[in-house]
């Protein structure tokens, strides 16, 4: 009689067991979803992060060329302005001297 007793006192702990067994291997299962759904955002979040650096360095780029092109404008406005000011200035130089003589055979 004990002995019966001993062995349906083991078989309900083996069921307890089993079930306990039961519970983690679907708590492992959960725990891989949700690992591998975690590993899929942050794939997604390298790959989003990857575009947006390429995007941001071909606007650098273009900001870049754009730039270049104001600054080669602007000297070549600053160089016609310096060009018609010494034009400017020769025409000037003339009249003065044109004046010069003029006074001189007075």
């Amino acid at each position: 009689m004990a002995l019966r007793s001993d062995c349906e006192a083991l078989q309900a702990q083996k069921s307890d067991l089993e079930k306990q067994l039961e519970g983690r291997d679907r708590d492992v299962e959960a725990l891989r979803e949700e690992s591998r759904q975690t590993v899929q955002s942050l794939k997604q979040s390298l790959k989003s992060a990857e575009e947006s650096e390429h995007r941001q360095k071909q606007l650098f780029h273009e900001l870049e060329r754009h730039a270049e092109e104001q600054v080669q404008a602007i000297s070549a406005k600053a160089q016609a302005l310096k060009d018609a000011q010494r034009r400017h200035l020769d025409q000037l130089a003339e009249a003065n001297v044109a004046c010069m003589a003029r006074q001189s055979d007075c």
